[in-house]
């Protein structure tokens, strides 16, 4: 990775200064999730309590990714259903 990082843009630090920059901007977007997520629920909500009923056919498969636990079983049952 190191390797690639150098021939393709021209990166040369050392693992060290990489993973503390890495870490870094790991920290400085979690300081956002929150408000991001927040944001982006209603809109999205919206939008699959839109498409859903206007659906022939087979329900599309809905795919929903959280880092919260049963929140997806919870958000589809009172919301979605």
């Amino acid at each position: 990775m190191l390797a690639r990082l150098k021939d393709d843009q021209g990166l040369c630090w050392p693992v060290a200064s990489l993973r503390k920059a890495v870490a870094d901007v790991a920290a400085g977007i979690d300081e956002h999730r929150q408000d991001a997520q927040v944001a982006l629920s209603r809109p999205l909500t919206a939008l699959v309590t839109h498409v859903l009923p206007s659906s022939t056919g087979p329900l599309p498969r809905l795919v929903y990714n959280t880092d919260g636990g049963s929140h997806q079983t919870q958000h589809y049952r009172r919301v979605l259903r």
